[in-house]
């Protein structure tokens, strides 16, 4: 399908369905993310529907909200928020700032802000800022999954011979029309979390607390195992789809077993557990998960447990440094963990490995390597 090869009058009015299927329906819910939609990877949707720069501008224009007014100096003075805090804000949420006389604010974008100052008289700047970046990039990711989504299910749905730009149009329709109810979802799905991530731990400070937020955790790495030898042997979709199968078992495993995964590396991934016998018992499914499979490698996996500093959804210290350096050096369907975690873990058998000297620690590090 080639727009280059219609009627200049054909072409408008495609061109013209396209919009009006990007931009309906609208209703105060789309308005509440349109600041997301704005962000979108339209070139991506251009590209695989032959169209020219023309037609990507025309998609933006799409997207575009009717109520950007302000300018950031004028959004500022509005919310009542100095202009460089309303700046430092638009900068956390994932937002270049724009040029001085260039209005691209809305009074959500100014009740949203508000929100986060107003939040900092209670968090602290520091750790407002911190939050706001770690939604800005929530937000961004999901919008380039959107995206993506989008893409797959039109460039499958091309492949048929009867696919025409009405199914296009029609496509746009029913992708907007999710978003509402895709922004709903993830107000109950973080209220879940919120209230699975409570911690009656933060109110127990005492005379332990050093200014962060230090907690024990156990911290595991899973990696797969030759997958830069891999990825010089079979195709970049065969490759693909290696990944995909990993980063699914692996998510659902981790949160099947109690644990919750901290982030995606790669080939690659960390996970957190409240106590040591469930970062053990997790770690020791991993291995088992992935041993004997012939679509995936098999994975080495490493955890240690204690205190660990929270931030910003990740973690950090000389725990998480430590179970970082051990999954390199354990062999494929093995874990390994510092001795340590004998004291900790139950239910879980132990063989001495012995002593390793890891970079970034001063003194050996007896290992072990856990069995059931």
């Amino acid at each position: 399908m080639e727009v280059a090869d219609e009627t200049p009058k054909r072409r408008a009015e495609t061109l013209a369905k396209i919009i009006k299927g990007l931009s309906e329906p609208s209703s105060t819910r789309i308005d509440r993310v349109r600041n997301v939609a704005a962000a979108l990877d339209l070139e991506k949707i251009a590209g695989l529907l032959g169209t020219t720069q023309g037609v990507v501008e025309a998609m933006r224009e799409g997207f575009e909200r009717d109520e950007r007014l302000y300018t950031l100096t004028e959004a500022a003075a509005i919310a009542g928020i100095s202009e460089e805090t309303f700046a430092r804000l638009n900068l956390a949420c994932g937002f270049a700032n724009p040029a001085p006389d260039e209005a691209i604010f809305g009074n959500d974008d100014i009740e949203t802000y508000r929100t986060f100052q107003a939040a900092s008289a209670f968090f602290g700047e520091d750790t407002t800022l911190q939050v706001a970046r770690v939604i800005g990039t929530s937000m961004a990711r999901c919008a380039d999954a959107f995206v993506s989504a989008f893409v797959h299910a039109i460039g499958t749905q091309s492949l048929q011979a009867d696919f025409t730009d009405d199914d296009i149009v029609r496509a746009n329709e029913t992708a907007m029309g999710l978003i509402p109810e895709a922004v709903k979802t993830m107000d109950v799905l973080l209220r879940s979390h919120l209230q699975r991530h409570a911690r009656t731990d933060a109110l127990l400070l005492g005379q332990e607390w050093e200014g962060v937020d230090a907690i024990d955790r156990a911290i595991g790495f899973c990696d797969l195992v030759g997958y830069t030898a891999l990825s010089q042997q079979i195709s970049t979709e065969e490759l693909g789809a290696v990944l995909r199968t990993f980063e699914n078992e692996a998510q659902d495993l981790i949160t099947e077993k109690g644990g919750h995964v901290v982030k995606l590396i790669g080939d690659e991934v960390m996970f957190v557990a409240t106590d040591a016998t469930t970062g053990a018992d997790v770690a020791l499914s991993l291995a088992e998960k992935f041993r004997d499979r012939t679509d995936v490698p098999p994975v080495r996996v490493a955890v240690a447990a204690g205190r660990v500093v929270a931030r910003e959804g990740d973690f950090f210290g000389p725990v998480v440094n430590l179970a970082a350096r051990l999954v390199k050096l354990a062999a494929p369907g093995c874990v390994l963990a510092p001795a340590a975690i004998k004291e900790k873990a139950s239910g879980v058998g132990v063989d001495d490995v012995g002593a390793e000297t890891l970079k970034g620690f001063d003194d050996p590090i007896d290992v072990v390597r856990l069995t059931r």
